[in-house]
């Protein structure tokens, strides 16, 4: 069956006997990573890097329901500003090669998703839904 978990596959068998091939860590799953036109995948640690330097930022959320657009949904801890919006722009832009037209939206509580979980990103691309926290 399908667990959309990202992993690598590693050398070896499993120790159970039964020939199956071992794997790293799980990393996340599939509907986590960001997709470009062209298919690439943008991992979430890259937002996960870009915000954390912003101490302004208490929690964010990407969120992709089209191949050419992010939605970033911000909880801050200052108010918002044009500033730190034109900085993670460049920011985004650069590690993305400008692939993505983004809306900041500002938020005052924390979406949980339907399992309880906290998601730092979403991918609908290619998918029926285009809720933020499912």
């Amino acid at each position: 069956y399908s667990t959309s978990d990202i992993a690598s596959p590693i050398a070896g068998q499993c120790s159970t006997g039964r020939g199956f091939p071992l794997m790293s860590k799980v990393q996340g799953r599939a509907y986590d990573l960001i997709v470009t036109q062209i298919g690439d995948h943008i991992h979430p640690q890259l937002f996960s890097n870009l915000f954390s330097n912003f101490t302004s930022v208490q929690w964010f959320q990407v969120v992709q329901n089209t191949p050419r657009e992010l939605d970033i949904f911000l909880l801050m801890r200052e108010e918002k500003s044009q500033e730190l919006e034109s900085k993670w722009l460049k920011m985004i832009n650069l590690r993305t090669n400008g692939n993505f037209h983004v809306n900041f939206h500002y938020i005052d509580e924390i979406p949980i998703s339907s399992n309880g979980k906290y998601k730092i990103c979403i991918c609908n691309v290619g998918k029926s839904t285009t809720s933020r926290t499912d």
